[in-house]
C-alpha cells in the first residue's frame, strides 16, 4: 500500500497543477475546472500506459515464440549429434575390418590365399587396392563427421547464448510490465478519487448556494461558523476495541494499514454519537475506493484547543444527519452497521487534521486548513488516541 501512495502521490504531482485556494464560490468554481482537467490528463496517461503495456506483452510473446524454436533447433541438433556418434562407430568399426584384411592381404596368409583360391595376380592387387581406397574413403568421411560434431556443438553453445540473452529480455519486459500495471492502478484509483472529489465538491458547492452564498461572497461569511471544543467524548457509551490504528494486515481488504480505531461489541442499531459540537460536511452511502469500502458513511469537522478536525464514521447502519448540520456531542449521527467492506457490525472511528470536503474560507476556516483530496487526507490522518481516550486493543470501555 505505501509503496503504490507513494507512486500516487508521484503522479498526483505530476499530474496535476497546484489548486487555488478558494476564497469566493467562484475560487471553489475554479478548483473544480482544474479537477476535471486532471481527470482528462489522468484518462489521457491512461490510454497511454495502456498502449504500453499492450506492445510489451506483444513482445514478450514474440520472445517466448523464439525461445520456443531456439529449444526445439538446440534439441535437433543434440538429436544429430547422437546419430553422427552412432554413424562414426560403425565406420571406425568398418576401418577396422579393412585394416586386418588389408594386413592379412600383405601376409603369407594372403598368398597362400592366392596360391589355392586367386586366379591371377592382377585380381589380386586390385583387391587390396580397393581396400585402401575404402580405407580412405571411410577416415575422410568419419573427419567430416567429427567436424559435423563440432559445427553442432558450437551452434548449440550460440543458441544457448542467444536463449539466455531472450531470457534475460523477457525478464526485463516483465519487469517493465508490472511496473505498467503498477502505474496503471494507481492511475485507475487516483482517477476515481479525483471524480469523488469533484462530486463532492460540486455537492458542497451546491449545500453553499443553498445557503444563500454569491459567486463573489467570502465564505467565510456566507455559510456559517465553528463552536470550538473543550471536551471531546467517545463516539459510542460503549464498546470493545477490537482493531487499532497502525499497521495490520485486514483478511478482508489486505491493506497494511489502519487508519482508524475499530469499535464493536454492540449490535446493529446501536447509536452513534458525534464526539464534539462540529459541522457535517459530508455523508456517503455504500461508498467503495481503494481504502476498502467504508459503507454508510458520514464526515464531520470540529475545533479542538485552536485546531481544525475531520473526523470519519464508517460502516453505519442507519445516518440521522444531514450534509451542512451542526451537530452537537449529544448529537445521534447515525446507527452501528455492517455497511461496505466489514466482516461485523462495527463503528471504524477515523481522525485526521484539518477541515476536509471544506472549500478555504467556509465557515470562518483558512484556506490552508482545508483540503478535499483523498491523498491529502491519509497524509493528514492521525491516531484516534491523541485526541480520545480509548482502551487497549480487546478492552472495554463503558462510558463516553
Amino acid at each position: 500500500m505505501k509503496k503504490i501512495l507513494i507512486l500516487l502521490v508521484f503522479l498526483l504531482a505530476v499530474l496535476i497543477p497546484q489548486v487555488v485556494e478558494a476564497k469566493t464560490l467562484q475560487d471553489a468554481y475554479d478548483e473544480i475546472k482544474i479537477l476535471e482537467q486532471n481527470a482528462a490528463k489522468n484518462k489521457a496517461k491512461q490510454q497511454i500506459t495502456q498502449e504500453e503495456i499492450k506492445q510489451i506483452k506483444i513482445e514478450i510473446n514474440n520472445i517466448a515464440v523464439e525461445i520456443v524454436s531456439i529449444e526445439q533447433e538446440t534439441k535437433r541438433l543434440k538429436e544429430e549429434i547422437i546419430l553422427l556418434d552412432k554413424k562414426i562407430k560403425v565406420k571406425e568399426q568398418e576401418i577396422k575390418d579393412l585394416f586386418k584384411y588389408y594386413q592379412l592381404s600383405n601376409g603369407e596368409s594372403a598368398y597362400l590365399e592366392y596360391a589355392f583360391g586367386a586366379q591371377t595376380m592382377s585380381d589380386f592387387i586390385y583387391r587390396v587396392a580397393i581396400v585402401e581406397q575404402l580405407s580412405k574413403y571411410n577416415k575422410e568421411l568419419v573427419s567430416k563427421m567429427n567436424q559435423m560434431i563440432k559445427d553442432n556443438i558450437k551452434k548449440g553453445e550460440e543458441l544457448k547464448k542467444k536463449e539466455e540473452e531472450l531470457e534475460t529480455k523477457k525478464q526485463e519486459y516483465a519487469r517493465r510490465q508490472a511496473l505498467l500495471v503498477d502505474e496503471m492502478r494507481s492511475l485507475n484509483e487516483s482517477y476515481t478519487e479525483i471524480s469523488d472529489d469533484i462530486k463532492r465538491t460540486k455537492e458542497l458547492l451546491a449545500f453553499y448556494i443553498v445557503q444563500g452564498c454569491k459567486l463573489t461572497d467570502d465564505l467565510s461569511k456566507c455559510a456559517g461558523g465553528l463552536v470550538p471544543n473543550t471536551v471531546l467524548k467517545r463516539p459510542l457509551k460503549s464498546g470493545i476495541i477490537t482493531s487499532d490504528y497502525g499497521p495490520r494486515i485486514l483478511s478482508i481488504s489486505n491493506l497494511p494499514f489502519h487508519y482508524g480505531i475499530d469499535i464493536a461489541g454492540l449490535p446493529i442499531g446501536t447509536p452513534v454519537y458525534s464526539p464534539a459540537s462540529g459541522i457535517i460536511v459530508d455523508i456517503g452511502y455504500y461508498w467503495e475506493s481503494k481504502s476498502g469500502g467504508m459503507g454508510n458513511n458520514v464526515w464531520m469537522i470540529f475545533i479542538y484547543k485552536n485546531e481544525y478536525y475531520t473526523v470519519g464514521f464508517f460502516h453505519l447502519s442507519t445516518i440521522n444527519v444531514k450534509k451542512g448540520q451542526s451537530v452537537t456531542s449529544e448529537t445521534i449521527i447515525g446507527t452501528l452497521g455492517n455497511t461496505g467492506n466489514s466482516t461485523g457490525a462495527h463503528l471504524h472511528f477515523e481522525l485526521a487534521k484539518g477541515a476536509r470536503y471544506v472549500v478555504g474560507g467556509a465557515y470562518g476556516i483558512p484556506s490552508n486548513k482545508t483540503y478535499t483530496l483523498y491523498n491529502d487526507h491519509l497524509n493528514k490522518v492521525i491516531n484516534p488516541r491523541n485526541l480520545f481516550s480509548f482502551p487497549a486493543v480487546g478492552g472495554w470501555f463503558s462510558t463516553r
